[in-house]
């Protein structure tokens, strides 16, 4: 953003300020709740600096010309935020690092910190300086913190209706159906809401979907396809000068859709997960909830893992293969996890996590959240006599 923008000589700055948040404002390793890597942190500050452009205009372009034309060099102002409706509030260490990197002088105060509980009608933070700078930091801010509670909302809610089951263990997990571009924030954000990410992308785990069943032969043929690529690629580069690797213990998952498959992934063996996938169905006419066939196959899962030792599932199942000069590879039985998805909304996520499951993955915390009303509204402002 160019300094004329700002009030001040500050030029908008990736690094960001200090402010004055508290412990839930700041964004990274200063965040012990929700800590990130450099490498998702740097993606932010990148999602940040590509909004202010969109906005702004870019370099060369003259910025917010109605704030330039209508509010004074020198005019200051406090700001406050306000929830207009029940929920979690969340992206609050996000609009943080907006306002640092739009203008590092301005000072913000919040009561709520990630992953607080909010009411309609409730101020939960407020932010003080030069006003053009809180009018240009404003919509980023909030469209950041307003996508990020409504994640955050749907997810609590999920896990709420968990903790009230019989099975208050199973653990709520995202998917890979978020918004191109956004993922690092709608997943911090399901974090924030109480729930657990599921893989980030493509690289960091193997999940065998039907389409790679079917386009492998097989749930034996994937499975084993799998690990002679493991075996193959985990010590040195996937390409020619790439430096990634594939990790020795990567985890690796297969899903399932009948019962049949359940019993061939369990008899292959050599995965850490087993998804059985729209095992639930919702009567159309009377919304009753049927999960006997996800019960079936959780069932089958349990008897495979109490003939084994508990110590079996902390196994990777990358290490549990061996090669076999008939079929390839045999495995080593080890413990199983189960994740159950499709179907999976807030009326019926009880029933399925009271199935004793694992895990349940839901796409809708992010394809479908509504986002959560919020506002921030200049409170006071102090305008020089002398005026623009």
């Amino acid at each position: 953003m160019d300094s004329k923008q700002q009030s001040t000589s500050n030029k908008a700055s990736v690094s960001g300020g200090s402010g004055s948040g508290g412990g839930g404002s700041k964004l990274g390793s200063d965040n012990p709740r929700f800590p990130l890597t450099s490498g998702q942190l740097n993606e932010i500050n990148s999602i940040i600096g590509n909004a202010l452009r969109e906005d702004l205009g870019g370099y060369g372009s003259v910025g917010d010309v109605t704030t330039l034309s209508t509010v004074g060099e020198s005019v200051t102002a406090t700001a406050r935020f306000l929830a207009k409706a029940d929920g979690i509030v969340a992206g609050i260490c996000v609009a943080q690092r907006v306002f640092d990197m739009v203008d590092k002088s301005l000072i913000t105060d919040w009561s709520k910190s990630d992953g607080d509980s909010v009411k309609s009608g409730e101020h939960f933070g407020s932010v003080s300086g030069n006003a053009r700078s809180i009018i240009i930091a404003e919509r980023l801010a909030l469209n950041i913190l307003q996508r990020m509670s409504g994640v955050a909302t749907a997810t609590r809610r999920m896990c709420d209706a968990v903790t009230a089951s019989t099975h208050p263990t199973t653990k709520i997990l995202d998917t890979r159906k978020t918004l191109p571009g956004l993922r690092v924030l709608e997943k911090l954000a399901v974090v924030m809401g109480g729930g657990t990410n599921h893989r980030y992308g493509l690289f960091d785990m193997v999940m065998i979907k039907d389409n790679h069943v079917t386009a492998s032969g097989g749930i034996q043929s994937a499975i084993t396809n799998v690990h002679s690529f493991l075996t193959k690629h985990h010590s040195h580069s996937l390409t020619a000068g790439s430096a990634g690797r594939v990790s020795a213990s990567i985890p690796i998952e297969v899903e399932t859709r009948t019962l049949d498959e359940v019993k061939q992934a369990l008899s292959v063996g050599g995965v850490d997960r087993i998804m059985l996938d729209n095992m639930v169905r919702v009567d159309s006419q009377n919304g009753k909830i049927d999960c006997s066939m996800l019960q079936k196959a959780v069932a089958l899962i349990q008897a495979h893992n109490n003939k084994l030792p508990p110590e079996s599932a902390a196994t990777p199942a990358t290490t549990t293969a061996t090669a076999d000069t008939k079929s390839g590879f045999t495995f080593k039985p080890k413990r199983v996890e189960t994740e159950a998805s499709g179907n999976v909304t807030l009326q019926t996520v009880a029933a399925i996590a009271e199935t004793g499951v694992d895990f349940i993955s839901s796409g809708s915390l992010t394809h479908s959240a509504i986002a959560l009303d919020i506002s921030l509204k200049i409170a006071t402002a102090d305008v020089p006599k002398t005026g623009h």
